[in-house]
């Protein structure tokens, strides 16, 4: 029985994202837009979030479908949690995205499920929701720790690479290669302040200082 009615919910929920999908993508597209406000910085934040958003409904459909499928972030929505780094956006502003795309997501299909239409029992009503949730949470719990993940990857490479540009600026300073004001915009620093140096030396054995903090 057990074995039936999960095969009876894969087949609801199908036919739901074919019918829903578009209405699942336009309340996260709104709930995330208006709950999350810092995406307002992007150059296009509806468009560039419309794409990552409608990317996750076959992996929706895939997790219904199947209760063993393994949930993979979209490359669409890799791409966005990478932008929101360059856009200046936190962590927490990519989590919150995630969190609140679930949310709106389980409030259609659940709403959907209530439906008179679909012609199901109260009790195949209340196994197809439950089957339902745990597996779109499963979904949003995977992808949201791999969106985490490719976010936080995104900033530790653009930290590599302006402490990279910082050290090429600050040599080619030194060597008089670089004009001062380039080097200003580069490393982000006025040259033309008031700057204090240290001078340390170490009488010991040679190239080999030890400090103590």
């Amino acid at each position: 029985m057990a074995a039936e009615t999960t095969r009876q919910s894969r087949h609801v929920l199908i036919d739901l994202m074919e019918q829903k999908g578009t209405v699942v993508v336009e309340a996260q597209l709104s709930g995330i837009l208006r709950t999350v406000p810092e995406l307002s910085s992007g150059r296009d934040p509806e468009r560039d979030l419309r794409v990552a958003v409608t990317s996750h409904l076959p992996g929706i459909a895939r997790a219904f479908g199947s209760p063993t499928s393994i949930a993979t972030l979209p490359s669409e929505a890799e791409a966005w949690s990478r932008q929101v780094v360059h856009d200046g956006g936190s962590v927490t502003t990519t989590l919150r995205s995630f969190e609140r795309g679930h949310a709106d997501a389980w409030r259609v299909i659940a709403s959907a499920l209530r439906e008179s239409s679909w012609g199901l029992s109260s009790e195949a009503r209340a196994d197809v929701m439950e089957y339902a949730s745990a597996r779109l949470f499963d979904y949003a719990n995977t992808i949201t720790a791999q969106a985490i993940s490719a976010y936080l990857d995104e900033q530790a490479r653009l930290e590599r690479q302006d402490e990279s540009s910082r050290l090429r600026a600050v040599t080619g300073l030194l060597q008089g290669d670089l004009d001062p004001r380039m080097a200003e915009r580069s490393i982000g620093y006025r040259l033309d302040a008031s700057h204090t140096a240290y001078t340390l030396w170490h009488a010991g054995v040679p190239h080999r200082v030890e400090f103590e903090t």
